[in-house]
């Protein structure tokens, strides 16, 4: 039996982004993500994009904010980028704020009007990385 409901539907897509980096050529450029993102969105359609592995300010991704790139190109202004390290992965890095600084994180990008995002500090894992 289907359940069926009034509730318009809401498309949720998840996308570890790899910082923008080409599959094919390791690139990570402008160019790459909004190649890559034509792509995505080619074959999905979210209206709740979740994406892991963003950079923001990073040498390796031509100093972007990759997040905003990708919600100017799906034609919103409701995201929120949520920096998890500060520094440069496989660098210099930490997870304590540094100001101007290059960043890693996650991003929530919705087509839906979003009023506020709420953040959840989790803290620490027991153990240390990699697994």
């Amino acid at each position: 039996m289907a359940l069926q409901s009034s509730f318009p539907t809401l498309r949720v897509t998840s996308w570890n982004l790899l910082n923008g980096r080409s599959l094919v050529d390791g690139s990570s450029t402008r160019q790459t993500l909004e190649r890559g993102l034509s792509r995505f969105l080619e074959e999905f359609t979210p209206d709740l994009l979740a994406i892991q592995e963003v950079d923001d300010l990073q040498p390796r991704s031509d100093g972007i904010h990759q997040t905003k790139v990708i919600a100017d190109l799906m034609g919103t202004e409701h995201w929120h980028y949520q920096p998890t390290l500060f520094g440069t992965p496989g660098g210099e890095w930490s997870t304590t704020k540094q100001e101007e600084s290059p960043t890693y994180g996650i991003a929530l990008i919705s087509r839906v009007e979003v009023r506020r995002f709420h953040i959840k500090e989790l803290g620490t894992a027991p153990f240390g990385a990699p697994l």
